[in-house]
């Protein structure tokens, strides 16, 4: 794993602390985060992944991500999801994408996390771009099964999220939006 150093994760919310805790503790084996050093009163001492965000990277390499998440949900039995899938808690380094920030981390369903990172990408991308990267990227999960359930939760927390945080929507989203929905109807 590419680190130099280690990254101190304070918590003011022990609900936050002992989540992320027991996460690192229970999937040490996991390749795809950085390795918990040592626990402090109300921080989690971790090695620091050394890389770039997925928002600077080209396509291929975000491609990636699905490959990530996909070992996740297989690593945890399909019984888990990050749900805090902004694209900031994904790093990029040496030809992998790495997963950080577990205290959202909760029992659910696998698709969720698929839909939500995918309108995260809905906002980065072109719309002559998205509809190619939603076809590689779900190929590459190797989903069998989509839910329009999941999918219209999804836009709607995302859209509420971005109402919430006062962050807008941006470029080709609303577009984007439509064809991602087009795209998983597809496959029903």
């Amino acid at each position: 794993m590419p680190y130099t150093s280690s990254h101190k994760k304070t918590f003011s919310n022990e609900t936050d602390f002992y989540t992320e805790l027991y996460f690192y503790k229970e999937f040490k084996d996991f390749p795809y985060i950085p390795k918990l050093l040592s626990v402090e009163k109300n921080t989690l001492v971790l090695q620091k992944i050394i890389g770039s965000s997925l928002y600077d990277i080209d396509y291929n390499q975000q491609l990636l991500v699905a490959k990530t998440l996909s070992e996740f949900h297989k690593f945890t039995n399909y019984k888990l999801i990050h749900k805090d899938t902004n694209l900031n808690n994904y790093i990029f380094s040496e030809n992998m994408v790495y997963m950080v920030d577990f205290s959202d981390v909760t029992m659910g369903n696998h698709l969720s996390d698929i839909y939500s990172i995918l309108l995260f990408f809905a906002e980065l991308h072109s719309i002559d771009i998205f509809p190619s990267f939603v076809d590689n990227f779900l190929n590459i999960s190797s989903i069998k099964k989509h839910d329009m359930i999941i999918l219209y939760n999804e836009i709607l927390g995302f859209e509420n999220r971005r109402h919430l945080y006062k962050k807008n929507i941006h470029g080709s989203y609303q577009h984007n939006k439509k064809v991602l929905v087009d795209i998983i109807s597809r496959f029903n």
